[in-house]
């Protein structure tokens, strides 16, 4: 009975497969049109990151093909640093002691 079944699960399978690539492309040259409305460079702040790396590090090397906002040597830095548990130093000089 599940072998019944198993090409009309593949045949959904592969539309919803090929339907997502579609809007992930839209979504691509959506953000490369609104990108080039913005003249220099786009810094990110620790939220941002924040986020790009929640959903980013489970795409593993996929992820270097879809990233624009920065680069994938960026990104993979990013995920080394949180790895090691590296907190930024706070801003100014330092204290007496």
């Amino acid at each position: 009975m599940s072998r019944l079944f198993h090409p009309l699960l593949l045949l959904i399978a592969n539309a919803s497969e090929h339907r997502l690539a579609k809007h992930a492309l839209y979504l691509k040259e959506e953000l490369a049109i609104l990108r080039a409305r913005v003249p220099g460079k786009s810094h990110t702040k620790p939220e941002e990151r924040a986020r790009l790396l929640k959903f980013g590090k489970p795409l593993g090397k996929d992820i270097d093909r879809l990233i624009s906002i920065v680069t994938p040597i960026t990104f993979h830095r990013w995920v080394r640093k949180e790895r090691r548990g590296y907190k930024p130093a706070k801003p100014g000089r330092p204290r007496k002691r």
